[in-house]
């Protein structure tokens, strides 16, 4: 009996609490459980998921895959897109859409499906990441055409 008149006073008590927190507080403690964790990648990992879809680009195009290449150039720009998203206080966001022209070009040569004009405006895009790293301070960044496929697990050839 003691025992239950205890836990009924500790009840009462700890209903009282929590019936005397601001209700605000309240709603921001619920948000915040309810809420998962959102993680944002730092300019550094979003580029490095660029420079994956950069080179993924590369092999699936001069194999003539259209269709792997049309979908690692969207990879590419959704990236740029996140950065411009998530990274919209950075002084470095002006610069950001001088990437979309060439990809515009990249995207149109891969629907013609016209090797030639894939490479000239793939040089082009290339160019315009090097540029843009001068820009913004980074000159030892310099990307250049893939020379070899680090993507041994990845068949670019259509199948």
């Amino acid at each position: 009996m003691k025992r239950l008149k205890s836990l009924s006073i500790f009840g009462i008590c700890l209903l009282l609490l929590t019936g005397c927190r601001d209700s605000g507080q309240t709603d921001d403690l619920r948000q915040a459980q309810t809420q998962p964790d959102f993680y944002i990648p730092g300019t550094a990992e979003m580029m490095n998921s660029a420079q994956r879809y950069h080179i993924k680009l590369w092999f699936a195009a001069i194999n003539e895959n259209w269709e792997l290449a049309d979908f690692e150039l969207h990879e590419l720009e959704e990236v740029f897109e996140k950065i411009e998203k998530y990274k919209a206080d950075k002084s470095y966001i002006d610069l950001i859409p001088t990437i979309y022209p060439p990809i515009d070009l990249v995207e149109k040569s891969i629907e013609e499906q016209d090797p030639e004009k894939f490479k000239e405006n793939f040089m082009l895009l290339t160019n315009t990441c090097t540029s843009c790293h001068k820009k913004t301070d980074h000159p030892f960044i310099t990307i250049k055409i893939p020379e070899s496929n680090p993507y041994s697990n990845q068949e670019f050839e259509i199948p």
